[in-house]
């Protein structure tokens, strides 16, 4: 098969960012996923806790209770008025808790971050290199901050040399000896396909 022809689909996809990402988020009862879901589905929408708890037919005690843990684990995002809503840490841990489908999360992720113009596969494999990026520093979605694009995009410029050299997933970063000039020399994208099992194309 020639790299023209290479396909990865979406099953593979789907495999391989729960597998990044499952470890970098918090567990969530399920009230809790009941109350990330009704914010993840309304997405830019925010509500306050009241509000939910009817919409969901909840106690005001529980809501209350479950979204300011939400909040404080990351997955929701406070306003500071009272209302919350949903962004990019909502989407995955909606999406590893097995609550959104994985065409809800691309689409979710687009949404939150305005790449509408940009293919499934492209925002997959960002978000594969982000919870790379994150697992070598050690970070996860309560200590990373992802939540707009830019910060984003600015940890995997910042994690260059990690991920170039990071040779074992969900562990620490390896730098190999040399230079500065040798390390940035290599091959950054052939390495990430190498250890994503993606084709270089699609990265």
């Amino acid at each position: 098969m020639t790299a023209t022809s290479v396909d990865v689909n979406e099953e593979t996809l789907e495999g391989k960012l729960l597998e990044l990402w499952h470890p970098l988020t918090p567990y969530l009862d399920s009230s809790s996923l009941e109350i990330l879901k009704f914010y993840v589905l309304n997405l830019n929408q925010p509500f306050t806790l009241y509000r939910v708890s009817r919409e969901l037919n909840l106690s005001f005690s529980l809501v209350y209770k479950k979204g300011r843990r939400l909040s404080y684990l990351r997955p929701l995002e406070s306003l500071g008025d009272g209302r919350f809503r949903a962004n990019v840490k909502s989407c995955i841990a909606a999406f590893t808790n097995g609550i959104i489908s994985f065409k809800y999360l691309l689409n979710c992720i687009k949404t939150a971050w305005g790449l509408g113009e940009f293919e499934d596969k492209s925002v997959a494999s960002f978000l594969a290199l982000l919870a790379l990026g994150l697992s070598a520093r050690e970070f996860n979605v309560v200590t990373g901050n992802i939540c707009y694009f830019d910060e984003a995009s600015l940890h995997i410029m910042r994690l260059y040399r990690g991920i170039v050299d990071f040779k074992v997933p969900g562990h620490k970063c390896i730098v190999s000896e040399g230079s500065s000039s040798e390390r940035f020399g290599r091959d950054f994208i052939s390495s990430v396909s190498e250890l994503l099992g993606y084709p270089r194309m699609l990265l």
